[in-house]
């Protein structure tokens, strides 16, 4: 099991390393960092279970750090029923670096970090348990009594991990990613065009989506009160009313393109800070915000300056058909004696989750010499790999595969049409059974394992996919080719348009997104793709009630013919009224509420997986949908479909049952005369 938090490709732009510039003083204080970085391990709580188990994590040091009181915490609990020689042991990029017996009263351990492990670059921890519930080599021990559970108070603890001073783009997005000690806040003009505001959301929502934290905020330059760890600002020349920010953007601005440039603050001459400045000529630049937003280009920043005047294209695998583990996330991994499963790993896949959907796993394995040896002892159990997708059991005879003369397996595993009955995100794990002998009277040495390799892949059969009827399984759009317009009205909320945007991302990855007002849209511009309306008929007038799945009286919507009360923010879902190849999203409210997406509502809709239409906010964050009615819609729909077709074929019936007994009546009547 591992946990790896990680945040590649060429710019056709101009780099130029800064030498020495003066640095612009301001009147606000610098925030205080801590000497400390403290970094939880896990999000979740990770159980251990039976005789042995292990976990790993990953961490990267921006730079070499000093062995003074650096540590590792675990904070965790155990089954009673443990006894010596129970075991937890830490080991470092390999090597074991200290080991606990478990005891009832032992509930935490630290471990001071060795210098190897502060050294710049990525390091590897694994935390390995061993438990024993009774003494003896014919003792069962892989019961439901023995396991070990790692909190997710657990901690690593590294003085200034990134706390150096910001001096180059290739510590970008890490510097300013935040944790619990350090904050980020994008700085943007107290009006900000809607590009400027567009290119700051997704900026804000990239560096959101990469930390654990709720850290990165995105304020109006009025609205703030301190210079913090990482700080940057966004705008155009003359657009702030604070003179300092103007000046670093006149500092920091090109003649042509889209400029990032790091710049020196201080605060009457003492305290210093750098910060990053993105500016261009005009509002349009902020267009080629995706230098900033893509890792397929954010991997080759580097320098204190760049511009870049013409914007990429991203060589990343434009295949949707064919999808790699290693891109879905999932690494090489070995499943065998200590570790049967996997963890489980979620990834949205590139279409539309339809039940006729043909889909197979291409498996990339090699297993060891013991399970091939072990087929022609039919008395041994049968080692088996289990792929689970969206929780359906797919089951692979490691016995009956072939290897091929480089000792690789290859197996495709069709997947069963009922993976795809819910959302577009699909969770993937895998298993192994029978890899451990459980005749605890022999010892043997001979492990069994199986590999699976990152290569492995899940390929689509898709040519073209055309949704008839969109509803909320079909939300956030899987496609990200299909450009998103979001229409606000005249007022509305930044934290309305960061809950949206994190809602549309797919795979860390947003849609091409047009930020426009209401009053500013044509109808030809409603019609080149999704269109999501943040308001509904009241703040727009382009949507007309008739072809509405909701009805409104007088700007106000009638949501009790669909069974719902006491609503106050709620959404819909059609297909797009300009152009039915896409989707119609509204996000509205009722009563006197400003707000039309809150943060949690927005995450339940992405989570749906319903064949609902109409979602609504309840109290508590629960969230109520139409789903019954839509089925019992489309049932009815679909029996008065089959009726028509098999009334049809009575009719017919009736039809040539009639042409041939005219025909013998009257060959009958022509014999007689």
């Amino acid at each position: 099991m591992k946990h790896l938090l990680s945040v590649l490709f060429g710019f056709i732009a101009f780099l130029v390393f800064q030498t020495t510039v003066l640095a612009v003083e301001v009147k606000l204080p610098i925030e205080g960092v801590s000497e400390t970085t403290r970094s939880p391990l896990f999000t979740e709580e990770v159980t251990l279970e039976g005789e042995s188990g292990e976990v790993e994590f990953v961490y990267e040091l921006l730079e070499t750090q000093q062995a003074e009181g650096q540590k590792l915490q675990l904070y965790f609990n155990h089954s009673q029923l443990l006894i010596a020689p129970s075991s937890l042991t830490v080991a470092i990029d390999g090597v074991a670096v200290q080991s606990i017996g478990l005891d009832r009263k032992q509930t935490e351990l630290a471990v001071i970090l060795p210098s190897n492990a502060l050294k710049e670059g990525s390091h590897t921890i694994s935390i390995k348990y061993a438990g024993i519930l009774k003494e003896g080599i014919c003792v069962e021990q892989n019961t439901s009594g023995n396991w070990l559970t790692l909190e997710i108070a657990s901690f690593i603890d590294i003085h200034a991990t990134v706390h150096g001073q910001l001096r180059d783009l290739n510590q970008y997005p890490a510097y300013f990613v935040g944790t619990d000690t350090r904050n980020t806040q994008i700085i943007v003009p107290d009006e900000p065009t809607l590009k400027t505001l567009n290119a700051a959301l997704q900026l804000t929502n990239y560096l959101s989506s990469s930390s654990a934290y709720n850290k990165v905020k995105l304020l109006k330059e009025s609205q703030v009160k301190m210079i913090t760890h990482a700080t940057v600002i966004i705008g155009q020349e003359n657009q702030f009313k604070n003179a300092w920010l103007n000046e670093l953007i006149d500092k920091g601005k090109a003649d042509d393109g889209l400029s990032l440039s790091i710049q020196p603050i201080t605060v009457k001459q003492s305290a210093s800070k750098n910060v990053l400045v993105i500016t261009g000529k005009d509002d349009a630049e902020f267009e080629k915000i995706g230098v900033l937003t893509e890792d397929s280009f954010v991997k080759q920043l580097q320098g204190s300056r760049l511009t870049v005047t013409n914007m990429p294209v991203s060589q990343e695998n434009t295949d949707r058909n064919k999808i790699a583990f290693k891109t879905m996330g999932i690494p090489s991994m070995t499943l065998g004696y200590g570790k049967t499963s996997s963890d489980t790993y979620y990834y949205y896949m590139p279409y539309y989750p339809f039940s006729d959907m043909k889909a197979s796993i291409q498996l990339h394995l090699k297993i060891s010499e013991t399970i091939q040896s072990s087929q022609s002892e039919k008395n041994n159990p049968s080692e088996e790999l289990v792929l689970l997708v969206n929780e359906v059991p797919h089951s692979i005879d490691l016995r009956e595969v072939k290897r091929d003369k480089n000792g690789d397996i290859f197996v495709e595993v069709p997947l069963s049409s009922s993976v795809f009955t819910q959302s577009t995100l699909m969770r993937i794990q895998l298993a192994a059974n029978g890899l451990h002998e459980k005749t605890q009277c022999i010892q043997s040495d001979q492990a069994k394992w199986v590999y699976i390799d990152e290569a492995s892949a899940i390929n689509f059969n898709v040519d073209k996919q055309t949704v008839a009827e969109f509803n909320f399984r079909f939300f956030p759009f899987p496609n990200s080719d299909e450009s998103v317009m979001v229409v606000v009205p005249e007022q509305y909320r930044w934290s309305d348009l960061l809950a949206v945007y994190e809602a549309l991302t797919i795979n860390n990855k947003l849609p091409t997104i047009t930020l426009v007002q209401s009053g500013k849209v044509t109808e030809a511009d409603l019609k080149n793709g999704h269109v999501l309306f943040i308001g509904g008929k009241k703040q727009h007038k382009q949507l007309q009630d008739e072809v509405l799945v909701v009805h409104y009286n007088d700007n106000i919507p009638d949501l009790t013919e669909h069974g719902f009360f006491n609503v106050s923010q709620f959404a819909f879902i059609q297909n797009n009224p300009w152009n039915e190849d896409f989707a119609l999203v509204v996000l509205d409210a009722i009563g006197d509420a400003d707000q039309y997406a809150p943060k949690e509502f927005m995450t339940s809709l992405k989570l749906l997986g319903e064949n609902a239409k109409i979602a609504v906010n309840g109290n508590a964050g629960k969230v109520f949908t139409n789903e019954a009615e839509v089925t019992e819609k489309n049932f009815s729909q679909a029996f008065t479909s089959n009726m028509l077709d098999s009334n049809s074929f009575y009719l017919f019936f009736i039809l040539f049952f009639i042409v041939i007994a005219m025909i013998i009546y009257v060959w009958r009547k022509k014999k007689k005369k």
